[in-house]
């Protein structure tokens, strides 16, 4: 009754779940090459322009190979928001990793990591909505050109990764590091730490307080590099990943 009561006009919990952030670095100058629209049923596309493409997956994300309450628990709690980033971001992400690093492609991978730390979730209007688009799209179409050859990159197989995170502990700082509410995992980088939702923890009996014990705010980046780029690869990637998540969800 309490949670129906803080919940305004909506029965049980509020709308708005945890947020996963993948962000696929894809072997591809072409976002639609990955074909993630085929990975599940897309809740919401938020861009999908030249070699970046963002959709919101809330149901049918979770690998059909994870036991079946695990997999309804996942989304239950947790939203799959996937980032398709191609060449251009990649060029741009190792060149901003050196030393000294270029001004321009520094400020271009920043801005845009920065931008998708913000998540539209339930309630936000249609117009806040088009105008995130529009900056989106205005970064790309700014996006500053790089020559680097990324053959090597592609080539180093799965020691490209330390490649990668040495760029991104530079643009992120805290990025894989412990964090407050994961337990021992580590995901990537945590936008918004993890609470376990539970209305005893509200302060009092007022509604807003029973609203922020209860309510879901967690979001994260986790990074992944796809030579071959197809939603078969997000989804191996998944298999491996998400049983941090169902302990971090149900251990506490």
């Amino acid at each position: 009754m309490a949670v129906d009561k803080a919940s305004r006009n909506r029965t049980g919990r509020p709308a708005k779940r945890n947020v996963i952030t993948l962000l696929a670095l894809a072997n591809s100058d072409r976002a639609a090459d990955v074909g993630v629209q085929g990975f599940a049923d897309v809740k919401r596309t938020e861009i999908d322009h030249d070699w970046m493409s963002v959709h919101l997956f809330e149901e049918g994300w979770t690998p059909s190979e994870m036991d079946s309450r695990e997999r309804t628990l996942l989304e239950s709690e947790w939203v799959l928001r996937v980032v398709t980033l191609g060449s251009p971001f990649i060029r741009s992400l190792l060149d901003a990793g050196e030393d000294p690093r270029p001004a321009d492609h520094w400020d271009a991978v920043s801005g845009l990591l920065t931008a998708l730390k913000t998540f539209q979730g339930p309630g936000t209007k249609a117009p806040a909505r088009a105008q995130y688009r529009l900056d989106l799209e205005a970064k790309l179409e700014a996006w500053p050109h790089s020559i680097r050859d990324l053959t090597p990159f592609w080539g180093a197989g799965q020691p490209r990764a330390a490649t990668y995170e040495a760029a991104l502990k530079k643009l992120l700082p805290g990025y894989d590091t412990k964090a407050d509410g994961f337990l021992g995992v580590r995901p990537d980088f945590v936008v918004s730490p993890f609470k376990p939702c539970s209305v005893t923890a509200a302060v009092n009996d007022t509604n807003e307080a029973i609203r922020r014990a209860i309510r879901r705010e967690a979001h994260v980046f986790e990074f992944t590099a796809l030579a071959q780029p197809t939603a078969a690869g997000i989804r191996t990637y998944l298999r491996d990943k998400l049983p941090n998540y169902v302990q971090v969800t149900q251990e506490q």
